[in-house]
């Protein structure tokens, strides 16, 4: 793959903010970008070459310094925001979990009551039982 490489020529002369934004713009569109800076002899310079040089690649070092200092807070905010989620996801699912076993703890006790009550039935049933054989066994013997 090929790299997309660009040239930003001017005198810079002194670098303006506008001239930092072209940069900034054209480096968000170039792999590679070089900025030139160059003599005009059409025009008579307030500031010599180099001090020109130090001050775009001061401001250009700021530039990227904030941005990347932008790009570490994004980054930073996304990582929060998604473990936020995480923990939100989380905290539904242990309620999800929780509701569940209440409900199947619910069910487990209307089932044991209701085993209970079978029982006691059956037991009082089997009484009455015993107790009309019983009087029936007197009965009989009674005649």
């Amino acid at each position: 793959m090929s790299s997309r490489i660009a040239v930003v020529p001017g005198s810079f002369d002194p670098p303006t903010l506008g001239h930092l934004d072209v940069i900034r713009r054209a480096a968000t569109l170039y792999d590679e970008l070089h900025v030139l800076v160059v003599h005009n002899p059409g025009k008579e310079a307030m500031l010599p070459i180099a001090q020109r040089l130090a001050l775009l690649e001061q401001s250009i070092a700021e530039a990227a310094e904030a941005k990347a200092k932008k790009e570490a807070e994004v980054a930073k905010e996304k990582e929060e925001a998604a473990a936020k989620k995480e923990a939100a996801k989380a905290k539904v699912a242990k309620e999800k979990t929780t509701a569940k076993a209440k409900v199947a703890d619910k069910k487990a006790k209307e089932t044991k009551e209701t085993a209970d009550k079978i029982k006691a039935d059956k037991a009082k049933s089997d009484k009455a039982k015993a107790t009309a054989k019983a009087k029936a066994a007197k009965a009989k013997e009674a005649k």
